[in-house]
């Protein structure tokens, strides 16, 4: 798992473009595929994630997590995130994990991605990892956490008592589209 340019299964690819910020985003899962892995001793769920608010919005990302893995710690950690994802959309966790019906009510279903980067050591290639997942009642609606966002000024405008009002409209990460006043 960690930080390897190698093939790890627990990284999430973009489909066409380069990453995006680390940060929560709405998504919505677009669909879920079983795979096998490269010696078909096994499958592994391939989930895809369509970001809908936001900058990135129509971005994709795919989680590829391996609930049958032989190493009993990798194991425990994909059936932990395949918990998350279940419980982030309020769908029972599945009895079997290698059938694909297992996955069907996970389509159309939104909720919160944690996105993170991960930098190749080697290759110095960036990519995205979905590193977790909740409810969408997880994201605070009207107290943003003290900190530095990306925005732009939306509006400005000369008060009656000469003072300038700016409104900022935050840009990028899990707040992108919220509008501040200064």
């Amino acid at each position: 798992m960690g930080n390897t340019c190698t093939h790890d299964s627990s990284q999430a690819k973009l489909s066409t473009a380069d990453p995006i910020p680390a940060g929560q985003y709405v998504a919505t899962v677009v669909g879920v595929e079983l795979k096998p892995v490269e010696d078909n001793s096994r499958q592994y769920a391939e989930v895809t994630f369509q970001i809908t608010d936001g900058r990135y919005a129509g971005r994709r990302l795919k989680e590829q997590l391996d609930p049958s893995h032989p190493s009993p710690l990798a194991r425990d950690i994909y059936r932990a995130k395949l918990s998350w994802l279940f419980r982030a959309v309020d769908v029972p966790l599945p009895r079997d994990y290698n059938d694909p019906n297992s996955y069907s009510e996970l389509h159309d279903r939104s909720l919160l991605i944690d996105v993170v980067c991960d930098t190749c050591p080697i290759t110095g290639a960036t990519t995205n990892l979905v590193a977790g997942h909740s409810k969408l009642d997880d994201l605070p609606k009207r107290v943003l956490p003290s900190g530095q966002y990306v925005a732009v000024i939306a509006e400005s405008k000369i008060a009656a008592d000469g003072w300038v009002e700016l409104t900022f409209e935050i840009t990028e990460g899990p707040y992108a589209g919220r509008r501040l006043r200064e």
